[in-house]
């Protein structure tokens, strides 16, 4: 797993390997991939909510002066999607390590 390579890094407070077994990262893993998990998501996908109306062009939910899928949404679109890859990724390999 990066995150607690990355830690062990930056910190230098632990000696290199041991962060990723350590109560504190399992805890916090644990908390964002199973009972955040929802809230997590649902505040990502909100950048992708457009508000389509006959009357006028799409816009965005949230923010309803930023056109769908053009421009500025367009970059905020991008960085959701990774940030989602990212989330689902971290929360499957860690249900796949916690189930064995």
């Amino acid at each position: 797993v990066v995150a607690p390579a990355v830690f062990e890094d930056v910190l230098d407070w632990k000696p290199k390997g041991t962060f990723s077994r350590s109560k504190l990262w399992e805890s916090f893993a644990s908390l964002l991939s199973q009972t955040l998990f929802i809230t997590i998501i649902i505040n990502f996908i909100k950048p992708l909510q457009c508000l389509y109306d006959e009357s006028f062009a799409p816009v965005l939910l949230f923010a309803q002066n930023v056109a769908c899928w053009s421009g500025e949404h367009t970059n905020l679109a991008i960085t959701t999607m990774v940030f989602l890859c990212f989330m689902f990724l971290r929360c499957m390999s860690f249900l796949q390590t916690a189930a064995f």
